[in-house]
């Protein structure tokens, strides 16, 4: 403590935390441990007698992460979150006493996340992590003030919405050692959710919550068996996830005969009403068709109706989905840039696919999920080494997949990498677009989880001589791994 300059600041803190409640107190422990977390970055490398430097830093990342779900969690898992919690500072602690005092000696980044943790569990006040976290530099005791500012006028969640230094300048120190670790050769990927994060922490953009509860509850075991278990159970996490965020009334499987994934539709609810609906859509496509309306066989329109029905008749998620993107580019058509005439044949087209796409939601809950997600949910921009990744990746799903999928692989990447890198014209619908979105990433998440059970078991199916010369050019594990994260940052997880 007689390292601290003005010692009245810190008790003027502690009399702070004392008057708010337990989420606000541990969103004040988690903040103030992530500003010194570079600290225990730096020592990633380093190793002293029993303790290697990546479980140190992995426990002070661990903790931290707790701490802050334990701010914004449900009341309901909040048992579950304060167990975790537990269990995290009492692995911080034996990592310390593992060691040598030295080794962590100039790393207050490893007693605020140890105080973090235990402030998350109700196990200690709160002030410890503030302490520890604020010893050692006047810049994070700042920054501290401020959360308890933005706590009182505002809510826990909005705090971390707010950079990380709102104010306060980061010790430089610090902000080196962050650099490093953000540097770190990492081809493992081993950190690459650590890394990402934290830069989310950083800038005020947290991840989504709900992914960060799961990675608190990871089970004890996989902490204890070191970076790469937990590294790898974060991969399925996040496919499941992926999953979830952006439904798909499908299932994956892999096909025993060829050893390739495949698309299998789930069975049809109702299928006499949506039989009739999709002959009443036929109906009026031709109809449409007959007049002076401005479509023709070759509209994108109609070529996309046709193949709906003719080939996907029994898929209800493929039937929402193509019916709605027509319906869109109908009624922009129509009512936008008055390409098609607003005549009755047109009108009826434009009423049967929007019909349609509602009945098929209606007897359909996944598909109305997914609907919905879709409908809240916005495209960020696509950086190029997400565009770079899709186009390196396409070849090997086409070469892992058949029928269907492999058409869809083949169809829906090129379009949402073109629709990445064009401007959007004036008056067009939003773009890229969400349906080949959600295509892709729901199936290569499905596909992840598959091989990683297959590759678990020792399975045999990809072992021919075409797929060895793939993996020379890109891994199936590594492409994979690659695309759920970039999913995960298109989507809104990541």
């Amino acid at each position: 403590m007689a390292e601290f300059e003005k010692i009245e600041d810190f008790e003027q803190l502690e009399n702070l935390l004392k008057t708010q409640d337990v989420r606000m107190r541990r969103m004040i422990a988690a903040r103030a441990s992530l500003r010194s977390l570079p600290g225990a970055m730096a020592e990633v490398d380093q190793k002293v007698e029993e303790m290697d430097g990546k479980d140190f830093v992995l426990s002070c990342l661990r903790a931290t992460l707790i701490t802050g779900v334990a701010s914004t969690c449900p009341s309901p898992v909040m048992k579950d979150v304060e167990k975790a919690a537990a269990f995290a500072a009492d692995s911080a602690a034996a990592a310390f006493a593992a060691s040598s005092a030295d080794f962590y000696a100039t790393s207050a980044a490893f007693y605020a996340t140890v105080a973090a943790a235990s402030a998350a569990s109700a196990l200690y006040p709160a002030r410890s992590a503030a302490f520890y976290a604020t010893a050692r530099s006047a810049s994070v005791l700042s920054a501290a003030f401020r959360d308890v500012e933005l706590g009182r006028a505002s809510s826990v969640a909005d705090v971390f919405q707010q950079v990380l230094w709102p104010e306060a300048i980061p010790d430089q120190a610090l902000l080196a050692d962050r650099q490093a670790f953000a540097a770190l050769p990492d081809p493992e990927g081993h950190w690459t959710f650590w890394k990402q994060w934290y830069a989310g922490m950083l800038a005020g953009e947290p991840m989504d919550w709900d992914l960060q509860l799961q990675v608190a509850l990871i089970d004890e075991a996989i902490w204890d068996a070191g970076v790469e278990a937990v590294a790898q159970e974060i991969e399925r996490i996040e496919a499941r996830f992926l999953i979830d965020k952006a439904p798909l009334s499908e299932t994956v499987e892999l096909n025993p005969e060829t050893g390739k994934f495949r698309v299998v539709p789930l069975p049809m609810e109702n299928a006499g009403l949506i039989g009739a609906m999709l002959a009443r859509t036929g109906d009026a496509v031709d109809d449409a068709l007959l007049g002076r309306n401005g479509l023709r066989e070759e509209s994108w329109e109609v070529r996309t109706l046709r193949r709906t029905h003719e080939r996907y008749g029994n898929d209800p998620q493929r039937i929402e989905m193509d019916y709605t993107s027509v319906a869109v580019s109908l009624r922009w058509q129509i009512d936008e840039i008055h390409e098609l005439e607003k005549s009755a044949d047109n009108l009826a087209l434009l009423n049967a696919v929007e019909e349609g796409a509602r009945a098929i939601r209606a007897h359909h809950p996944d598909v109305a999920r997914n609907r919905d997600t879709l409908a809240r949910e916005k495209l960020r921009e696509m950086r190029q080494d997400g565009i770079d990744l899709l186009e390196d990746a396409l070849p090997l799903l086409i070469d892992l997949s058949e029928g269907v999928m492999q058409e869809d692989f083949a169809r829906d990447i090129p379009k949402l990498i073109n629709d990445a890198t064009l401007p959007v014209p004036s008056g067009a619908p939003p773009l890229p677009g969400m349906d080949e979105t959600t295509r892709i990433f729901n199936r290569v998440s499905r596909i992840k989880l598959l091989w990683d059970n297959l590759t678990t078991k020792g399975g045999t199916a990809f072992d021919s001589k075409e797929f060895k010369t793939v993996r020379l050019v890109l891994t199936v594990t590594t492409a994979l791994s690659g695309l759920i994260k970039l999913g995960r940052s298109l989507i809104g997880v990541m």
